[in-house]
């Protein structure tokens, strides 16, 4: 009874090991499928986005750049400076015999006199406040080193260390300039000589850059024609 009971046992044994076997080379020869979800069927004729991800617009206006050098690097820079939507008018006078540009638009108000000027022009858009004028040239009688020594304390330095050497030159005329140390965008002067009469151009704009480039403009076109 021993013996028979050992042969049942290797039976049911060797039974187990083919049936196991069986289910292991069924299952190595079965398609893998997870979660039962079928292989989608390629599309022969695919279609693509035009826009896949989102691109910066070729027309939006960067930021413009602020112009931060002092009026001395821009009247050295002999880049005449235009600006959008600005048409320019000659203006020659007959009496100190020069010419220079300045807007369709605006208005020249010849003051005259006053207690330390010969003459003097203010320049200034039509229908607006004319005090303060947006920029304006004063003239005044005498050599510039007379004038600069005696109404500008920073000149007058200058020239006793330096002698009278000009920041620039623009179309023959040697020009002086003069800046606010502290806000040289905002306000300065440019002086120059011609016949014994010193000419100062001068003007305060703010954060204006359109201004400044008026401004910039009228002087880089200036000129003495006699």
């Amino acid at each position: 009874m021993q013996l028979k009971g050992k042969y049942i046992i290797i039976g049911i044994l060797i039974v187990a090991i083919v049936v196991m076997v069986g289910v292991v080379w069924h299952a190595s020869n079965k398609p893998v499928s997870f979660l039962n979800t079928p292989s989608p069927t390629p599309d022969p004729n695919p279609s693509f986005s035009s826009t896949p991800f989102p691109i910066s617009s070729a027309s939006e206006s960067p930021t413009p750049i602020p112009d931060t050098r002092t009026w001395g690097e821009r009247l050295r820079d002999k880049t005449i400076p235009e600006v959008p939507g600005i048409k320019w008018q000659t203006y020659t006078n007959q009496k100190y015999g020069f010419e220079m540009e300045y807007p369709e638009g605006w208005a020249i108000e010849r003051r005259g006199k006053n207690p330390h000027a010969v003459d003097s022009y203010h320049f200034y858009p039509k229908n607006t406040n004319p005090y303060p004028s947006i920029f304006g040239l004063i003239i005044y009688r005498g050599t510039l080193r007379e004038f600069l020594s005696k109404n500008s304390s920073i000149f007058k330095k200058r020239f006793d260390a330096q002698g009278v050497i000009p920041d620039t030159t623009i179309n023959g005329v040697d020009l002086f300039i003069e800046e606010d140390g502290m806000s040289s965008q905002v306000l300065f002067s440019v002086n120059f000589e011609r016949d014994g009469y010193t000419y100062s151009f001068g003007g305060s704009f703010g954060q204006n850059e359109d201004m400044r480039k008026i401004m910039e403009h009228a002087l880089k076109i200036f000129r003495f024609v006699k």
